[in-house]
């Protein structure tokens, strides 16, 4: 987004005072060291002063001038183009036998959450990851021109940040919505899958995205500095509804919110990928062999995908 854009959507008043700003992030990073080992990490790339997160774009996000692009179809060089100039793209296939099957095998009943889950108070009924080893879900997962795209898109290799997730929720009157209820940016270009399970229209809970946010790095990750009104002035909104079996591809550092619609629900696949940015999180995996019948088989930018997930 041009300065004139960016100074409206994260307006000067909103910003914490220098110190402020400076003591927040020494708090973080101590409590990281001292109780949190495992949030360093996240401490330092979200919450460190401007130049370090600038240098961490230049080591993980910028393309890489070795990266040799994947050829793609005609077809799949517009989804990478609409990808690049809006942030978000729609895969005109329809997936929904794979949808199906998804329901069917990860929505049964001893899959939902306990009735005393935390989870529940935000209206979420099943919220579990699934295995790679899923030979069903490759048609997604590791199709090798949806990956292609991907990498293309980085101009550098993909990798999945963790398991694909599937969620089911329903938004009661007395749900708590999530914090994804406002526009915020995941971070360092993090590119989210998201297969729809079942119908969607703008009526019902769904995924809002501004199109076109995703073209600079974001000034600030914390969401508080953003004018939500300022945003849905700034930016066509594209509502991430269709039917089922529609998959879309969008670019989480885009801003991006959930829109929570009482007494409605919304079932999806979900699954994040980074550059390396986010090591791998869930499962880990014994060998590819676990993954695929045969590794040597599947393109190499495809095999890479899960490198972060094997031992």
């Amino acid at each position: 987004m041009d300065q004139a854009v960016q100074s409206r959507v994260y307006p000067a008043s909103r910003r914490p005072a220098f110190w402020k700003e400076q003591l927040r992030f020494w708090r973080s990073l101590i409590s990281a060291c001292v109780l949190r080992k495992g949030r360093l990490r996240s401490v330092l790339l979200l919450s460190s002063p401007s130049f370090v997160r600038a240098l961490a774009w230049r080591h993980y996000v910028d393309p890489r001038a070795q990266y040799r692009p994947v050829p793609l179809s005609d077809l799949a060089q517009g989804y990478l183009a609409q990808l690049r100039q809006q942030g978000i793209v729609s895969v005109d296939r329809s997936f929904a036998d794979l949808a199906d099957y998804i329901r069917d095998r990860y929505f049964a009943a001893e899959y939902e959450l306990a009735p005393d889950s935390p989870l529940r108070a935000n209206g979420l009924i099943v919220s579990r990851p699934v295995s790679f080893s899923d030979q069903r879900l490759h048609e997604v997962l590791f199709d090798p021109e949806i990956c292609a795209i991907v990498c293309n898109y980085y101009g550098r290799q993909a990798y999945y940040r963790d398991n694909p997730t599937v969620h089911k929720e329903h938004a009661a009157a007395s749900s708590r919505p999530l914090i994804s209820g406002v526009f915020h940016s995941d971070s360092y270009r993090q590119i989210s899958f998201m297969l729809l399970l079942s119908d969607l229209t703008e009526h019902d809970t769904h995924m809002e995205f501004a199109s076109g946010s995703h073209d600079a790095r974001q000034p600030s990750y914390d969401r508080t500095q953003i004018d939500q009104d300022a945003v849905t002035r700034e930016f066509k909104i594209v509502h991430v509804v269709g039917k089922k079996g529609t998959l879309f591809l969008f670019d989480t550092e885009g801003l991006h919110r959930g829109s929570y619609h009482q007494n409605t629900g919304r079932e999806i696949f979900h699954v994040n990928m980074t550059t390396g940015t986010w090591p791998f999180t869930n499962d880990r995996y014994d060998r590819l062999e676990t993954i695929f019948p045969d590794p040597q088989a599947v393109p190499e930018h495809v095999r890479n995908f899960v490198a972060g997930a094997v031992k």
